[in-house]
């Protein structure tokens, strides 16, 4: 699967470039109720997750590894202040879903089938680094 080949239209990329970090961020919110225990360390979902998904960045190369680090890092940093600071769990589950709504409309927009109709787990790992991967500055082709 080409996963770029489902995003040609700019106001469907736009849509992803915006709504991709927003499921990551409500996505971490949501799943830091779910912990990972083991004799040596407790860890939510989504840090185990993240952990996963690097491990599969880091095939891309090194420069990607690191870009997708930081978004990452950043975005779990804006989850941890944002769970910390207000009540967070109506307004995740709100933007969960509209985020979602508004990538089915780009793709509505764009006239062609999600990627994760294709290949549910490729999508969703290839979906973050989609989203910033028209700031950068190196091609990386998904």
């Amino acid at each position: 699967m080409n996963y770029e080949s489902y995003h040609t239209h700019p106001i469907n990329k736009f849509i992803h470039f915006i709504c991709i970090p927003v499921i990551v961020l409500t996505s971490c919110n949501l799943l830091s109720f779910v912990k990972v225990k083991t004799d040596f360390i407790t860890l939510e979902l989504q840090e185990l997750l993240t952990f996963f998904m690097l491990i599969n960045y880091a095939t891309y190369g090194f420069k990607v590894l690191i870009v997708m680090s930081i978004y990452f890092f950043s975005i779990h940093t804006i989850s941890i202040i944002m769970r910390s600071k207000c009540k967070w769990v109506k307004p995740s589950i709100l933007l969960f879903f509209l985020a979602w709504g508004a990538q089915f409309l780009g793709h509505v927009i764009e006239g062609n089938r999600p990627a994760l109709m294709t290949s549910i787990t490729q999508a969703f790992t290839e979906a973050p680094l989609f989203s910033v991967s028209y700031i950068l500055p190196f091609k990386i082709t998904i």
